[in-house]
């Protein structure tokens, strides 16, 4: 058992409590100038706009893994529409602040009629209280949404509109304070208290000065205990700690808007945060996919750090980290040059935090790996979450660049969120003279099985893989970017681009060689850059059998044009 004492405690008053009811609560719209001075800060951190997004949240369109939706005035948003993301992502409301975030630049007054149209039909439609749109993770996400919202066109909505949905959100804060996830703790934890932070920065009354109280305390807390020293979200995936980095810049700009005070070790880890944000993303902004991560990344990760720079008030720009880095605590290590557009990222870390691995992967020892200013090998990434038909897949050994052992998981994974025994992972090891970087690290799996793996850069040109195994049989993956061809012969993979580019793989020490593309039985050879979007995409399977002392080498050297 590895769940805390008050993950224990909390899942056993979770199963008694009654769904709560959103209390009417004395919190009233604040004054005209401090409704300026966070509209004046809001406006001032408001992301690049996307053009897609403002496109679809004019149209009112909602599309998401299988569901699509037309956001009119006859949807019901008190009912579950497709799997609980799809329907959690709905809840969230995000287009909403897409609407407003586009009204500051345009001025467009369709734009604040529409949100006004949509607050009162999601108003009408999930009085009851139950459904998705109460759920805790929901309220949270959303009241976020509509803080900002409120913030920037409040005052423009209805009056009636704006009055309710001002009583709403109180209603919906009440919720959460009393439904804060303790039970699973983690991100989830932590966007709760973020919501009620920024919800009781903006009402006025006691009720919100008890919610700001909590939602900033909490918020302190996880920077404290869910950021590692070395500035990454200790459950190990870009995608969540992308999430909460963005929320804290926007608690800290409700904060500086206001005269909060901020502790300043707040601050540092914040800056910290914005470091590992860049390791772990590309230059165009989308992240690596280690653990559940899909590639792309909204807010772009590179203008959050940019924002998380300022907001630390550390005067320096992340943008110009280059060569090799290390990041020990998490367990990544890699090397980039932007100017040759190459970049590689190892995973030595743990199977996620020892009390909520839900978003582990078995990707100990993988690695992805950009060559000219392109994806090159890559992971397979996440397609979705409960019910999903690739969910097994996507956290499977075989879903990443890294051995499987005696045909046994690295981390024993069941359902969509759990692991049960879990591998021991040993690095990341970094190494470096005048001429070589390499980076290594050990994996035993819970079934038995020992992986040791060496990396070594080539100069700029390639780079060498060294695996060594004590196992009866091992199976390599490499799996390649979309658009990628992969050409077999003998013990050498010839990979190719359309546009010319091509590499070289040599193998030493395999049996035999196989490309498997968009197979279903086993699945394998996708590639997942979002949720929902599945693209067949060549995967490179490497067998090996032990020698006479039971043991089994490889070696993987990867060269490419120019080399």
């Amino acid at each position: 058992m590895h769940l805390t004492t008050e993950q224990l405690l909390f899942q056993l008053i979770r199963r008694c409590q009654p769904t709560p009811v959103g209390r009417r609560r004395d919190v009233r719209w604040p004054r005209a100038e401090k409704v300026g001075r966070l509209s004046l800060a809001v406006a001032e951190s408001l992301v690049p706009p996307d053009e897609r997004r403002i496109a679809a949240a004019r149209e009112r369109t909602f599309s998401f893994l299988a569901t699509r939706l037309r956001l009119d005035a006859h949807l019901n948003w008190g009912v579950r529409h497709g799997v609980a993301l799809a329907s959690f992502e709905l809840q969230y409301m995000g287009h909403l602040r897409t609407l407003a975030s586009a009204w500051s630049r345009e001025r467009r007054a369709e734009d604040v009629a529409l949100i006004a149209e949509q607050l009162r039909t999601w108003m009408a439609t999930t009085a009851s209280g139950q459904g998705d749109a109460w759920h805790p993770y929901c309220i949270a996400v959303r009241t976020i949404h509509w803080c900002e919202l409120l913030i920037l066109v409040g005052d423009l909505l209805p009056a009636d509109v704006r009055d309710a949905a001002v009583d709403s959100l109180a209603r919906q804060l009440d919720v959460l304070a009393r439904r804060r996830e303790r039970h699973l703790g983690a991100n989830h934890l932590q966007r709760d208290d973020a919501a009620l932070a920024i919800g009781g920065m903006l009402l006025e009354g006691d009720a919100a000065r008890r919610w700001m109280a909590t939602g900033l305390r909490g918020t302190w807390h996880a920077l404290a205990t869910h950021v590692l020293p070395d500035g990454m979200h200790f459950e190990g995936s870009p995608m969540y700690h992308a999430a909460m980095l963005d929320d804290v810049c926007r608690v800290i700009t409700c904060c500086d808007a206001l005269g909060v005070p901020v502790p300043s070790a707040a601050r540092e880890t914040l800056g910290r945060m914005a470091r590992a944000a860049v390791q772990l993303s590309r230059p165009n902004g989308a992240l690596h996919q280690f653990n559940d991560a899909e590639g792309s990344a909204h807010p772009p990760v590179l203008w959050l750090a940019a924002r998380a720079d300022t907001l630390s008030r550390r005067g320096e720009t992340t943008a110009a980290l280059q060569g090799p880095w290390l990041l020990p605590a998490a367990g990544y290590a890699g090397w980039r040059d932007d100017a040759l557009g190459e970049r590689l990222v190892f995973d030595a870390g743990p199977v996620g935090p020892r009390a909520q691995p839900g978003h582990a992967h078995c990707d100990a020892l993988s690695f992805e790996l950009d060559v000219a200013h392109q994806s090159f090998i890559v992971d397979a990434g996440v397609h979705g979450y409960d019910g999903d038909p690739f969910r097994p897949f996507s956290r499977s050994t075989a879903a990443h660049n890294t051995l499987m052992l005696n045909g046994e998981e690295q981390s024993e994974m069941w359902q969509t969120f759990r692991v049960a025994r879990r591998a021991r992972v040993e690095g990341p090891i970094v190494t470096r003279d005048p001429t070589t970087w390499a980076v290594s690290g050990r994996v035993r799996g819970f079934a038995g099985g020992d992986h040791r793996r060496r990396i070594v850069r080539l100069g700029g040109t390639g780079y060498r893989i060294e695996d060594w195994a004590q196992a009866a049989t091992a199976r390599a993956f490499l799996h390649f970017a979309p658009g990628h061809r992969v050409r077999v012969q003998g013990s050498v993979a010839v990979v190719s681009r359309a546009d010319g580019w091509s590499a070289e793989i040599t193998f030493a020490g395999v049996r035999d060689l196989v490309v498997v593309t968009g197979a279903l039985e086993p699945v394998q050879g996708w590639h997942f850059p979002q949720f929902g979007e599945a693209c067949p995409a060549p995967c490179l399977v490497a067998s090996a059998v032990a020698d006479a002392s039971a043991q089994i080498s490889l070696v993987t050297t990867i060269r490419w044009s120019g080399a």
